[in-house]
C-alpha cells in the first residue's frame, strides 16, 4: 500500500511550513494500527489525508477502545506511539461520523458523545463522568496531534480539520476550484502558475472580510465551507493554495483524459472522484467538452515576458497584446498607444476572471481605424499599459519599424522566414518603394499605409527608402529561393512514413531565385538522390528554370545544398498524379465526430473511401498507392466557437445569463461556403473584420418581448441554403417539463434538468386545496424530496402553480417581481364505483383507421346518435390484453333516438341474425375525455362510414350488412376511441 499526501507532486513550488511538510508513506500490507501510525505521524500534517478500508478501521477501534479504557478506566499511561494510535482512532471515527450523518446539522456536543460512545465508554462501566472523558480526551489529541488551531470551537475544529470533514464541505471546494479553473484559467492548468496562491488568499481575505464587503464572487459561495476549512485558509493559506493546486492539477488530468494517479487510502482523491460520480454523464462530458474546446493560447504572467506584435489582419495593419495575468492588474487596465510620442489611442482592457485573480483578454490597436495616426510617419509606436495610477508595462523602441514584413498568415517575419515566399510589404504612406520583379508578380493594396502583396521567389528587388529589404538576408547566409510552377493540388499530400509529398496533375517546374551577390558555383542541387552542380543550370544567372523528373505514381525529392556547410537551403518533394481531383459525399462537415466518403480519381481510377473522423480532427489519411504510401486529405469542415468553446454541443436550451457580454463566436469554414448567424429573424452583424462574431452584447440589447429566440446558421453553398439550429436562447425563466411529480397522495418537488433560467433559484410552489380558500404554500423546496405527502382531497381539479422569487442578494432585483414559471392541475377522482352514478354517456366524435386514405380520420357522431344510459361499474379488466395493466369497467346500454324523439336501445339479442350484438356495451376511460367501447361480444365497436367523405359524420353500426370481407374493411371501420361528455341520465 502506498499513501502520498494530494500536495506531494506541488509542494516545492509553496513556502509550506515545516509541519505542513509531507512525504510518501509506504508498506507493502496491513498490517497494525501501529506500523501505520508509526509513518503516518512522521510524514503526514492532518491525519485524515489516509482513508481506512473497513478492515483497518476496524482494527483501529478496536485498538482505539482498549487504549482508552487503559488511560481513563485504569488509569494508565500511554506511551508516545499508543497516544497517536488513540487519536488517530478518533480521527478516523469523526470521517466515520461523517460519512454516516443524514442531517447537515451537527454540534460539537454530538460529535464528541458520537466518539465517546465508539470508544466504548460508560460512565457506570468507567466510574467517570462524561465531562471529564471529555477533558482527558481532549488534551490528548492537543499534546499528540502535529496540526491543531486556537480558534473558534478549537477542540471541535481540530478534529474536523484532522478529519478533513465535513466531506460536503470538501465538495464546495471541488466547486469552487473547478469554477476557478474553467473561469479565471480558462481550464489552462499550468505548474508554474502563481493563481492558486491569489485563490487561497482572496478565500482567506473574504472569510476575514465576514460582511462581504470585497464583493469577491466565487461561483459556489464560500460560505458553504465549514469551519474547519475556514480555519485553514484562514490561518494556513499557503498549504490550502498547495492543495488547491495539487486537486486542479488532477481535475485537468481527469477532464483531458489522462490518468490522474487517485489513490484509493487518500481522502482528498476518494472525495474528489466520489465529486466527478456526482455529476451526471452529461455535466462530466460537458466539462470535458468545454476543457478541450478551449484553444491553448500563451498567457504571460511576468512583465519581461509581454511583447506586443504587429499583424496583418484581413488587410488591416494591426498591434496585438497577448493575454497577460500579473497580480498587480486589480481592476481592467488601460492600454495608451504613442505615436512618435504623440497619444493617439487610450482604451479600456477587457479582462476575465474577477477580481481573485484578473487575465487580460487578447488586445489590439487597429490602427488602420484610429484617427490620430499618421499614415505619411514611419512606424514609430509605444505602448504602455497602465493599471490604476501605475505604469505597468512601457514597450519603448520595441516596435519601431521603417518598413514591415508580414508572412502570408499575418504574422511579422523576414523575407528569407516567409513559406512559399508569399509577403506583403507595409510601409508609410510617403515613403518610396520600388519593386524589381521580373514576372510582375505583385499587387498593389496601398489604402492607408502602403500594402503590397508579392512573390519573394519572383522579386529581385525590393526597395523602401533606398534600403533593399532582400539584401538584407545576405547577413543571414540564406540566399536561395525556389518556387515551382503550377502549384500542387490544394489539401492533399501522399504521406510515406513522415515525409509529406505535393501532388500535381502535370510536371512542375522549379524556378530558381539568388541573391544580388550569389554564386550558383556555391550550390549543389540533388534531384532524386542524383548530385548536380547548380551552375550546370543556371551558370552565372541569378535566376533560371529546372525541369523535374516527369515519371508519374513515383516519389521525387529535390534539395538545394550550400557547398561547404552542407546546409539544405531549399527542398521540395512531390508526385505527379494525372487528371487528380478529390470529391467529398458531402460539401461540408460539422467540427464533431463524423462519418463520410472522400473519393480521390486519377489517370482514369476512382478509389472511395469511408472515413471516421472525431472532433477537431480535420484530416483524414488512408492507403492509396500501395508500397506504403497514403494520401492525407483535408477535410472541410465548419467550425464555430464561443470564445474556444464548441458551439454545436450547446444544450439545445440555453439561458441567454449563460453567454456572457463578452461573448464572441468565431467561425471556421471551407473558402468555398458562406455561413450567416442568425439570431431569430434578425442576421447578426458581420464584423468589420475577420470571421469574429459580437453576439454576448448583442444578446443584452435584445427586448425581453419573446420567451426564446432561436440562435442558428444559414449555410449557403452551390446555390443551396441549409439551416442550421444551434441552440434556442431563452429570456424569461421557465420549466421545460413539469418539476412537479405526483404519486399516489404524494407531491415531489423534482426540477433537476428542467428549469431553464437564473442560476442559484429559489421557489415557491402554491397548491390549491378544498379545505380553505387560501393555496397551501411552500417554500425551501429540496429536490427528490415529497413537499406534500398527504394530498388527499374531495374530488376535483386543483390548480398547482410555480413561482422564481426575485433574488434578495441581488441589488439590481430590487423592486422586481416574482415570476409564475409553471402551472399544471391535479384531478383527483372519485371512486370507480361512484364515477357515472346518475350520469349517462354521450358520444360525440370518434377515431378510426381508414383503409380508403391510409391514416387516421375523425369524424363526428350524430348528436342523437350514440347515448349510454343505466352506467354500472364492473370492475377491474385489461379487455382481453387491449390494456397492459386492469383499468375500471363500466357496462351499460348503447340507445339513439328517434324521429319521434324516443330512446330506442342498439340491439341486445344475441340470436338476432339481422342485427350487431351490440348491447350491453362494456367501456373504460382511455384518455381524460376518450373512452373504448366494446359490444356484447367484447369487440370495438364498428362504425357505418359509407357517407363519411360527403358528410364528415358517422354511426355506429347496428344492422348487419350482405358485403364482401373488402367491401366491410372499407365501409365499416373500426372505431378507436370515442371523445364523449356526461351528463346527467334523464
Amino acid at each position: 500500500m502506498r499513501f502520498s499526501g494530494v500536495t506531494i507532486d506541488v509542494q516545492q513550488h509553496y513556502f509550506l511550513d515545516k509541519s505542513f511538510l509531507t512525504s510518501s508513506c509506504d508498506y507493502e500490507e496491513w498490517d497494525t494500527p501501529e506500523k501505520l501510525c508509526h509513518l503516518l505521524f512522521e510524514s503526514t500534517p492532518l491525519i485524515g489525508e489516509v482513508c481506512l478500508s473497513s478492515e483497518q478501521y476496524h482494527d483501529f477501534s478496536e485498538r482505539g477502545h482498549r487504549l482508552f479504557a487503559k488511560l481513563v478506566k485504569e488509569n494508565g499511561v500511554l506511551s508516545r506511539l499508543e497516544k497517536q494510535i488513540l487519536s488517530a482512532a478518533v480521527v478516523f471515527q469523526v470521517q466515520r461520523e461523517d460519512a454516516d450523518r443524514v442531517d447537515e446539522d451537527d454540534t460539537g456536543d454530538h460529535l464528541w458523545r458520537y466518539i465517546l460512545k465508539n470508544l466504548g465508554f460508560d460512565e457506570e462501566l468507567f466510574a467517570c463522568k462524561e465531562s471529564k472523558a471529555y477533558h482527558i480526551l481532549r488534551n490528548l489529541l492537543q499534546e499528540t496531534l502535529r496540526i491543531s488551531t486556537e480558534h473558534g470551537k478549537k477542540y471541535y475544529n481540530t478534529l474536523k480539520m484532522q478529519a478533513l470533514a465535513p466531506a460536503s464541505s470538501i465538495s464546495e471546494l471541488f466547486n469552487i476550484i473547478y469554477q476557478f479553473y474553467r473561469k479565471n484559467l480558462e481550464c489552462q492548468y499550468d505548474e508554474a502558475e502563481n493563481a492558486f496562491q491569489i485563490l487561497s488568499q482572496n478565500i482567506q481575505k473574504k472569510i476575514i472580510r465576514a460582511d462581504g464587503s470585497d464583493q469577491i464572487n466565487l461561483g459556489s459561495s464560500v460560505w458553504a465551507l465549514k469551519s474547519s476549512l475556514k480555519v485553514l485558509f484562514q490561518y494556513y493559506p499557503e498549504y490550502m493554495a498547495a492543495v488547491c493546486d495539487a486537486i486542479a492539477k488532477k481535475i485537468d488530468l481527469y477532464l483531458r483524459g489522462d490518468d490522474p494517479g487517485f489513490c484509493d487510502c487518500n481522502r482528498w482523491d476518494v472525495l474528489l472522484q466520489k465529486w466527478f460520480q456526482s455529476k451526471t454523464k452529461e455535466e462530466r462530458d460537458n466539462m470535458q467538452r468545454v476543457r478541450a474546446r478551449r484553444v491553448r493560447q500563451k498567457i504571460i504572467t511576468t512583465k519581461e515576458a509581454i511583447r506586443p506584435q504587429y499583424l496583418m489582419q484581413d488587410e488591416e495593419l494591426t498591434i496585438r497584446l497577448p493575454h497577460i495575468r500579473l497580480p498587480e492588474i486589480t481592476q481592467p487596465p488601460v492600454a495608451r498607444l504613442y505615436q512618435n510620442g504623440r497619444v493617439v489611442a487610450q482604451l479600456r482592457m477587457s479582462v476575465y476572471g474577477d477580481p481573485m485573480c484578473y487575465t487580460t483578454q487578447e488586445f489590439t490597436f487597429e490602427l488602420d481605424h484610429l484617427q490620430g495616426i499618421s499614415f505619411n510617419d514611419c512606424f514609430d509606436f509605444q505602448v504602455e499599459i497602465i493599471c490604476g495610477d501605475s505604469v505597468l508595462y512601457d514597450s519603448k523602441a520595441l516596435l519601431f519599424r521603417q518598413y514591415l514584413v508580414f508572412n502570408e498568415n499575418g504574422y511579422e517575419s523576414l523575407p528569407f522566414k516567409c513559406q512559399n515566399g508569399k509577403a506583403r510589404i507595409v510601409a508609410p504612406a510617403n515613403a518610396e518603394v520600388k519593386i524589381i520583379d521580373a514576372d510582375d508578380n505583385y499587387f498593389d493594396e496601398s489604402d492607408n499605409f502602403q500594402i503590397f502583396q508579392v512573390s519573394l521567389l519572383s522579386a529581385q528587388e525590393i526597395w523602401v527608402n533606398d534600403v533593399d529589404i532582400l539584401a538584407q538576408e545576405d547577413s543571414k547566409n540564406l540566399s536561395v529561393h525556389g518556387y515551382c510552377i503550377p502549384d500542387p493540388a490544394k489539401g492533399v499530400a501522399i504521406i510515406s512514413g513522415e515525409k509529406r509529398f505535393q501532388i500535381y496533375d502535370r510536371v512542375p517546374t522549379l524556378h530558381v531565385v539568388l541573391g544580388e551577390n550569389t554564386s550558383a558555383k556555391n550550390f549543389r542541387i540533388f534531384i532524386d538522390s542524383t548530385r548536380h552542380s547548380l551552375y550546370e543550370y543556371i551558370g552565372d544567372k541569378h535566376t533560371g528554370e529546372i525541369d523535374l523528373p516527369s515519371a508519374a505514381r513515383f516519389c521525387h525529392r529535390i534539395q538545394i545544398v550550400e557547398f561547404h556547410t552542407g546546409e539544405v537551403m531549399f527542398e521540395t518533394a512531390y508526385i505527379i498524379l494525372r487528371q487528380f481531383s478529390v470529391s467529398f459525399a458531402n460539401p461540408y462537415y460539422f467540427n464533431q465526430a463524423c462519418t463520410g466518403d472522400v473519393t480521390v480519381k486519377f489517370s482514369g481510377g476512382t478509389y472511395t473511401h469511408s472515413f471516421k473522423l472525431l472532433e477537431d480532427q480535420e484530416t483524414v489519411q488512408f492507403p492509396l498507392l500501395g508500397n506504403g504510401l497514403d494520401i492525407s486529405v483535408d477535410v472541410p469542415k465548419i467550425n464555430i466557437t464561443a470564445n474556444g468553446e464548441n458551439v454545436l454541443y450547446w444544450s439545445e436550451k440555453k439561458w441567454h445569463e449563460d453567454i456572457p457580454q463578452d461573448t464572441f463566436i468565431k467561425v471556421s469554414r471551407p473558402t468555398d461556403l458562406q455561413i450567416d448567424l442568425v439570431l431569430g429573424n434578425k442576421f447578426i452583424p458581420k464584423p468589420r473584420r475577420g470571421n469574429v462574431y459580437e453576439i454576448g452584447n448583442l444578446i443584452c440589447t435584445i427586448e425581453r418581448e419573446n420567451a426564446s429566440i432561436p440562435f442558428g446558421a444559414l449555410i449557403r453553398h452551390e446555390g443551396m441554403v441549409d439551416e442550421l439550429k444551434i441552440a434556442e436562447i431563452y429570456f424569461l425563466p421557465t420549466f421545460l417539463s413539469s418539476p412537479l411529480v405526483r404519486e399516489d397522495t404524494q407531491i415531489i418537488w423534482q426540477p433537476e434538468d428542467r428549469f431553464i433560467g437564473p442560476a442559484r433559484p429559489v421557489f415557491t410552489v402554491e397548491l390549491d386545496n378544498d379545505l380553505t380558500d387560501e393555496p397551501w404554500i411552500y417554500k425551501q423546496l429540496s429536490a427528490g424530496k415529497a413537499f406534500e405527502k398527504n394530498f388527499s382531497c374531495r374530488p376535483g381539479r386543483y390548480e398547482c402553480r410555480v413561482f422564481l422569487e426575485p433574488d434578495d442578494d441581488n441589488p439590481f432585483a430590487i423592486g422586481i417581481r416574482r415570476q409564475m414559471v409553471w402551472e399544471e392541475t391535479f384531478e383527483i377522482e372519485e371512486e370507480p364505483e361512484r364515477r357515472f352514478e346518475g350520469k349517462s354517456i354521450r358520444l360525440l366524435k370518434t377515431w378510426f383507421w381508414s383503409c380508403e386514405t391510409q391514416k387516421v380520420e375523425v369524424a363526428k357522431i350524430h348528436y342523437n346518435d350514440a347515448v349510454i344510459f343505466d352506467i354500472d361499474y364492473i370492475g377491474m379488466s385489461d379487455f382481453d390484453g387491449e390494456f397492459d395493466f386492469p383499468v375500471p369497467a363500466y357496462e351499460g346500454i348503447l340507445c339513439f333516438r328517434s324521429p319521434d324523439q324516443k330512446w330506442n336501445y342498439m340491439n341486445n339479442d344475441p340470436e338476432n341474425e339481422r342485427y350487431e350484438n351490440v348491447n350491453p356495451v362494456s367501456f373504460c376511460i382511455a384518455h381524460e375525455n376518450r373512452v373504448k367501447v366494446f359490444n356484447a361480444d367484447e369487440e370495438l365497436l364498428q362504425l357505418d362510414a359509407m357517407v363519411y367523405t360527403e358528410t364528415g359524420y358517422v354511426r355506429i353500426k347496428n344492422r348487419k350488412w350482405d358485403c364482401t370481407v373488402e367491401e366491410e374493411r372499407r365501409r365499416f371501420p373500426i372505431a378507436d376511441e370515442f371523445e364523449f361528455r356526461e351528463e346527467d341520465d334523464a
